[in-house]
């Protein structure tokens, strides 16, 4: 027998499961979307120093469906380790960026002797969506700014 003495009509409660619902998936999936993709961006940017850079990218996959791009990089001379802004090219020659994220790379440190606080000198960078299709054989763009504000930066060729 259903209880007539609830406070909140048993309709209010379906409409407010059905809403919680519905945002908890279009929340994420706009989220994703709206970080996971690859942008266009102006290869003028790209006026860098390689004087200072080392960099090694260990792993470029391009997929029909993504990307994804690991290695390490830092600057000689440089207490602090900045991030690692990760571009590739795309089939008609405009460069995307592509989201990258700081990893733990002890075997770095240990082998170019570097003191850094933390041992993140790697990073992995993807993307999914792509406004424009890449095809390999591609390059690679790695930037890093110094703590002065200098852009550093090397070519890779990314093979796929």
């Amino acid at each position: 027998m259903k209880s007539e003495t609830s406070l909140i009509p048993g309709w209010v409660s379906n409409v407010a499961l059905v809403t919680v619902s519905v945002i908890a998936v279009i929340l994420p999936a706009i989220f994703y979307y709206s970080t996971n993709r690859g942008e266009v961006v102006d290869p003028d940017s790209f006026n860098f120093d390689t004087s200072e850079l080392l960099a090694h990218v260990g792993l470029c996959q391009v997929t029909d469906d993504h990307i994804l791009i690991q290695g390490w990089a830092f600057l000689i001379g440089e207490n602090l380790n900045s991030p690692t802004q990760v571009y590739i090219e795309n089939d008609r020659g405009a460069w995307l960026s592509v989201n990258s994220r700081v990893i733990p790379r002890p075997d770095v440190n240990e082998n170019f002797d570097i003191h850094y606080h933390n041992s993140a000198l790697g990073f992995t960078a993807s993307t999914g969506i792509l406004s424009e299709e890449v095809t390999p054989p591609t390059r690679v763009v790695l930037t890093k700014q110094s703590t002065s504000g200098h852009l550093h930066g090397a070519e890779y060729a990314c093979q796929g």
